[in-house]
């Protein structure tokens, strides 16, 4: 995909669901301009339920920009499985993909402050 077809369709982006539809397909196809613009207009919606999801007891110890890109790379990585190519649907699949990634480095992060515990050292961010 040339830089003047992308640039054709980012135009309308909003306009039709054929634009999403589109832009979805080129991302699928290898664009990196089409991934780029997924990364643009869906991180910040992502960055934003994860915070609210971690809370600000969980937030000094965690890094949700770590969710966050993760949480974008396997969608874009897995964006030829996708099977709806509505744009409120595909927000819904990268939440809870996000979801996903987000339980499992709360899980690594309270396994990993319990292995330190065992080994008889303070935590100095519990104290």
């Amino acid at each position: 995909m040339t830089r003047s077809a992308f640039a054709a369709i980012h135009g309308v982006m909003h306009a039709s669901g054929a634009a999403f539809d589109d832009l979805v397909r080129l991302a699928a196809g290898g664009c990196q301009e089409a991934a780029g613009e997924i990364l643009r207009r869906y991180a910040p919606a992502v960055r934003a339920a994860v915070r609210q999801r971690v809370g600000p007891g969980l937030r000094p110890r965690f890094d949700t920009d770590d969710v966050v890109q993760s949480t974008m790379a396997v969608a874009l990585q897995d964006l030829t499985n996708l099977t709806t190519r509505n744009e409120r649907a595909f927000l819904a699949w990268l939440l809870r993909i996000a979801d996903r990634r987000l339980k499992m480095a709360v899980r690594r992060h309270r396994a990993a402050r319990r292995d330190v515990r065992r080994e008889g050292h303070s935590d100095p961010v519990e104290r």
